[in-house]
């Protein structure tokens, strides 16, 4: 979990020109998922960057080394889980991960939007 908010949170923060907002969410589904949404308000993406967010060392930011994203989808994928990519330009991003929670697991407390 740590990798996934640190890459989805600086790469949040690298969209903004000046000021921006970044919400964070995390919500448990069915008692067999949960889902983490990271969505801001930044620069958003084109068709293209959509279609390469995941590609190591493909970045949209001058000093980016193109990796963040591609750790994420890998962790992602390691786990079982999905990632879905929303985004227009000039309007911002939203990135929602879904893991599964194995079965021997339980979550403790409950997560509020």
């Amino acid at each position: 979990f740590k990798q996934i908010f640190m890459h989805l949170i600086t790469n949040s923060l690298k969209s903004f020109s000046n000021k921006g907002i970044i919400e964070i969410s995390l919500f448990k589904r069915n008692n067999r998922e949960i889902e983490i949404q990271v969505k801001d308000n930044g620069r958003g993406m084109s068709e293209e960057e959509k279609e390469r967010i995941f590609e190591p060392f493909f970045s949209r930011f001058e000093k980016g080394k193109g990796l963040g994203m591609a750790i994420v989808y890998r962790i992602v994928q390691e786990y079982g889980g999905k990632i879905d990519v929303f985004s227009e330009q000039g309007k911002g991003t939203e990135i929602r991960v879904r893991l599964p929670i194995p079965k021997n697991e339980k979550l403790q407390g409950r997560a509020k939007k």
